[in-house]
């Protein structure tokens, strides 16, 4: 028979409150457990589940005291009349005798700050990484008001009853019924570190002590009575994608990496301007770069890169996906984690040495990334779609209509909010210089890959979707004004007007954009037998039709490999030929107007396919090159041709910087062209020959009266040529030709492109 005590307890409990606990469905359970007011006084209760007794033991002085254990399930309380709320945590004694201590979770409430959450829902919160997730804090105790220090180091507590550091465990999960924290430290019991929901925000905190670096977890959530769920952390920093149970999350040190590592990148290259400074970009697939044999790791990479990179004359390297991934086919584009380090090669520390020292090395580091969409298998985001809507909440819109993914759901501010972050994250802790955002189309149309009935209009009756485009609008913006040298590059196959304009409304404000009509047409024509080009001159000249509608990026990426055939062997021609075409592809991108992007290996003209599940040995580029100097050496130095001459690269968006002189002589399978600055005191004349015929006595129209000097020819033998140049200055005659006053008489070689200063 319960004692009289017991019995004012039990009549005060509220017991639907209680199931609510027991049956793990209470959102607040901090409204029950721990201090609450009752008639006369305060009334503490536990839950701890298989416990015999429970003792409730003072902080600030050895004084304990035994709970009553109010029903079978493990629920425990006890009353203080008149009593004032003190400090607190738990003795626990299971059934086997065994005891252990467990903190008081709900003293600690209404960490996560009003103002941040107000960010958050406003979908301005551009550093929720730094709020949300497992972080390692410091809780400080002012006036029994608590306060978290998210930049607190790594510190042991002062003694066994020190409960002022552990972690900090925040999620966003508007759909929840219930979330628990369930991992290593807890036996995985989603009954005993049940989460306290903060409003209607549908975010959900709880700080617990004496959680520590290294600790797994994961979190529990009930959809509804009957529904639950196991999911990882959107926000987790490090994570094991192979373990489909538990996600190994250590939030806490990678936090602490972010403090001691020791940049020297003299406050890297985004902070600077970036404007009327050329750009040769690298794109690089990390992990086929090395052989399986070598030193596996960002540091080693870096190392070859820092040697290569500035002998080959680039200023950028763009990463295929570093976000991590689980699918080696996907090359990245299929994310796993927003907030990790493609794992394979190191960890966060070890990209940020990559990072840093290709810094010192004057090379800045870019980044594909796939902000768009997210893998509906295999990705944190998609365990959670049933409780946090990330993707697009209508059921046809929300997939992806190629490929087997959900479409972000940019008109939620709570998903801007997170999209910001991935980025503000990468740009503040990596250093990161820039990033190329694919698959733009996905965003910006509702109607592509679409039939009629299964999209809707925007409010206007259009099919752009108004909420993507204001979303990178205002990324873009933003960006440029925290950070004039950081580059964005916008990857769009529908043609948005305007995706780099900065003077009209509709407008995105991309830097530049990834031109893939440029790359098919003059690969199209490389691949087409030389004596049919004839017929297809168009596909070279067609891109200047429309020039200077965005600022372009001209690419000749890994797009144009396959693991069956290399780029240079789908050209025609015997291996000479193959190596010529090769160098007139490359310098056509070189030459014309817009910045520049290559994959690796075309700087040596590799044979061999390119594989994303096959890596490459650094000794087997270095054979690469060593049969292949003439496209290594026509490579670098056309590369420094373009570093070198503000013709080609000053006034590379404006009109002026670029006219024809013929691009109609399909005949020959010639055209020429002037490149030049706004002021005209550097003029270049350039000639292209895409026919294996040696012209020695060529006429072209030239701008102006003036001497031209041959400065750069890919005949030279050092390119594997055959010598066949213009070793004179030429001077120009009154000699009308392709629509010019003047011309000149020049030995053009075959499948060959050469550039003429004017003097």
């Amino acid at each position: 028979m319960k004692d009289t005590n017991e019995k004012k307890l039990y009549d005060m409990m509220n017991w639907a409150d209680v199931e609510e606990i027991e049956y793990t469905e209470s959102s607040n359970p901090e409204r029950i457990l721990g201090f609450s007011k009752a008639p006369g006084g305060l009334l503490l209760q536990a839950y701890y589940p298989g416990a015999v007794l429970v003792k409730v033991c003072y902080v600030s002085q050895n004084k304990k005291l035994d709970m009553y254990k109010m029903d079978d399930e493990g629920f425990f309380a006890l009353f203080f009349p008149k009593g004032k709320i003190f400090e607190y945590y738990f003795e626990v004694t299971d059934e086997k005798g065994e005891k252990r201590t467990e903190p008081g979770l709900y003293q600690y409430t209404d960490l996560f700050p009003n103002n941040i959450i107000k960010k958050f829902e406003d979908g301005v919160l551009y550093d929720a990484y730094k709020y949300f997730g497992a972080h390692y804090v410091h809780l400080n105790s002012h006036a029994k008001q608590y306060e978290l220090d998210f930049e607190a180091k790594y510190k042991k507590p002062s003694g066994k009853n020190d409960f002022s550091y552990g972690t900090y465990f925040a999620i966003w999960a508007p759909k929840a019924m219930r979330v628990s924290v369930i991992g290593d430290f807890n036996d995985y019991n989603p009954s005993l570190y049940q989460m306290m929901k903060l409003g209607d925000s549908g975010i959900f905190e709880l700080f617990i002590p004496g959680v520590y670096p290294n600790a797994e977890y994961k979190y529990e959530i009930k959809l509804n009575s009957v529904n639950t769920l196991i999911i990882d952390d959107p926000f987790t920093f490090v994570s094991n994608n192979e373990n489909s149970v538990v996600t190994y999350n250590y939030a806490a040190v990678d936090d602490n990496h972010h403090n001691e590592f020791k940049w020297k990148d003299a406050g890297f290259n985004v902070k600077k301007s970036k404007q009327d400074k050329p750009i040769i970009i690298y794109e690089l697939h990390p992990y086929t770069f090395l052989n399986e044999y070598d030193i596996s790791s960002y540091k080693h990479l870096a190392q070859i890169l820092g040697e290569l990179l500035p002998k080959l004359n680039v200023t950028h390297i763009l990463l295929t996906p570093i976000m991590d991934f689980y699918d080696e086919n996907s090359i990245g584009y299929m994310t796993f984690n927003y907030f990790e380090v493609y794992k394979r090669l190191g960890d966060s520390y070890d990209f940020k040495w990559f990072v840093n020292y290709l810094h010192t090395k004057g090379i800045s580091v870019m980044t594909n990334i796939s902000l768009t969409y997210f893998p509906k298998d295999k990705s944190i985001l998609s365990s959670i779609e049933e409780v946090c809507p990330y993707s697009v909440q209508d059921n046809v819109m929300k997939h992806h209509p190629f490929v087997n993914a959900y479409n972000f759901d940019f008109s939620n501010p709570c998903v801007r909010s997170f999209l910001n972050s991935v980025i503000r994250y990468w740009i503040m802790e990596f250093h990161v210089d820039g990033f190329c955002f694919n698959s733009l189309e996905t965003a910006l149309f509702l109607d592509h890959g679409r039939r009629e009935e299964s999209w809707s209009p925007n409010i206007y009756g259009g099919n752009i979707n108004l909420d993507a485009c204001s979303f990178f609008k205002d990324l873009n913006s933003r960006i440029h004004n925290l950070y004039p040298g950081f580059i964005t590059i916008g990857q769009d196959s529908r043609g948005y007007l305007g995706l780099t304009s900065t003077d009209t409304e509709e407008g995105l404000e991309f830097d530049y954009k990834w031109n893939d009509d440029f790359k098919k047409n003059i690969f199209e024509y490389i691949k087409t037998d030389m004596f049919y080009r004839k017929g297809r001159h168009e596909l070279i000249t067609r891109n200047t039709l429309y020039l200077y509608t965005e600022k372009y990026l001209l690419p000749l990426d890994h797009s144009l490999t396959n693991p069956d055939i290399s780029l240079k062997e789908l050209i025609p021609g015997n291996r000479e030929q193959k190596d010529a075409q090769f160098k007139l592809l490359y310098a056509y991108m070189m030459l014309m107007p817009g910045i520049k992007l290559s994959f690796m290996g075309n700087e040596y003209g590799s044979s061999v396919p390119w594989n994303p599940l096959k890596r490459i040995s650094h000794d087997e580029t270095l054979n690469m090159v060593k049969n292949n100097t003439g496209i290594y050496n026509f490579i670098t130095d056309i590369n420094k041709l373009y570093l070198t001459n503000e013709a080609l690269f000053k006034d590379e968006f404006d009109p002026s910087g670029f006219e024809w002189i013929s691009e109609l002589d399909s005949d020959h399978a010639i055209i020429t062209f002037v490149r030049k600055d706004s002021k005209e005191n550097n003029i270049l004349f350039i000639i292209f020959n895409f026919l294996p015929v040696l012209y020695e006595n060529f006429m072209a129209g030239v701008p102006s009266d003036g001497t031209y000097v041959e400065i750069f020819n890919s005949d030279y033998s050092l390119y594997g040529g055959t010598d066949h140049v213009n070793d004179k200055s030429i001077a120009a005659k009154a000699i009308s030709f392709d629509g010019k006053e003047y011309s000149i008489n020049v030995k053009v070689p075959p499948l060959s492109v050469i550039v003429f200063s004017k003097q």
